[in-house]
């Protein structure tokens, strides 16, 4: 996919933008060497570089960073706005441990390993329920949640054409241990953009090996991991105006329908008190 992707695409100039100037400066170091394309570096909100700069796109890149943004479907729909006819959008969510421990391959596992990840996959089903709020209870901070079935109702529209790539790779075992000692005295940015406190962190790595019954035989035992990215390639099959108008619909219609769900919920649970 991105490999057709590239030969369609003859690139000469890149525009980066990003609020933080270690991240660019990184990015500078990694692109020096390539003569061929022009990189014009902003430190500037993307939402700011789009009433700077006028200019239309033919691909435009979002690789995990839409989740720190609370209004991101504006953001999306602008994005769209921006690209040219038949302009791609390149997205990348996780697929590996940190969000899906049950779809990674496993069949080289032994039982023992296939029992340690199971544990693994509650750690982190844990932490992103306690710790990852959502945006308006809707999208995760580890995939593209929401947004992900809005592009899906668009392709069912024709609107867009999706594609996607899942690239995977093995990742150094852990204990659980060392994994706990990752997070302890260690600050956690969700996707609200709240920064959890240390001691709030310390707290649900105690909770968390409070809720494992069998503790004593998984301490000093090495999980194997699996770690991976699914990028999706969004090409646009109508004009971006039709296509971003298309957008802002769907996301209000599932909006709507999650908040009368969810109030639904309410009344009943109301009603068994």
């Amino acid at each position: 996919m991105i490999q057709s992707l590239s030969s369609s695409i003859s690139i000469s100039m890149v525009d980066v933008v990003d609020i933080n100037a270690q991240l660019l400066e990184h990015f500078e170091k990694k692109v020096s060497g390539l003569e061929a394309v022009h990189f014009c570096i902003h430190q500037t909100p993307l939402e700011k570089f789009f009433q700077q700069h006028k200019e239309r796109y033919d691909l435009i890149t979002a690789f995990f960073v839409l989740y720190l943004i609370p209004s991101w479907h504006e953001i999306v729909e602008k994005t769209i706005i921006r690209l040219k006819n038949n302009g791609c959008i390149l997205l990348a969510e996780e697929i590996g441990d940190f969000r899906a421990v049950k779809i990674c391959p496993s069949e080289s596992q032994t039982e023992e390993e296939k029992s340690l990840r199971e544990i693994y996959k509650r750690f982190w089903d844990n932490l992103t329920e306690e710790m990852g709020a959502p945006l308006y209870s809707l999208q995760s901070f580890s995939d593209l949640g929401l947004l992900r079935d809005i592009l899906r109702l668009l392709e069912i529209g024709g609107f867009v054409s999706l594609e996607y790539e899942d690239i995977w790779w093995k990742n150094n075992e852990i204990t659980f241990e060392e994994l706990i000692e990752i997070f302890r005295g260690k600050n956690l940015a969700t996707a609200t953009v709240a920064v959890y406190s240390k001691n709030s962190i310390q707290e649900f790595c105690k909770r968390f090996q409070d809720r494992v019954c069998d503790w004593d035989r998984v301490k000093g035992k090495k999980i194997p991991r699996k770690e991976g990215h699914r990028f999706w390639t969004i090409r646009l099959n109508e004009s971006p105006e039709v296509v971003a108008e298309q957008f802002g619909k769907v996301y209000k219609g599932l909006v709507t329908e999650f908040e009368i769900h969810q109030s639904a919920l309410g009344e009943i649970a109301a009603e068994g008190f």
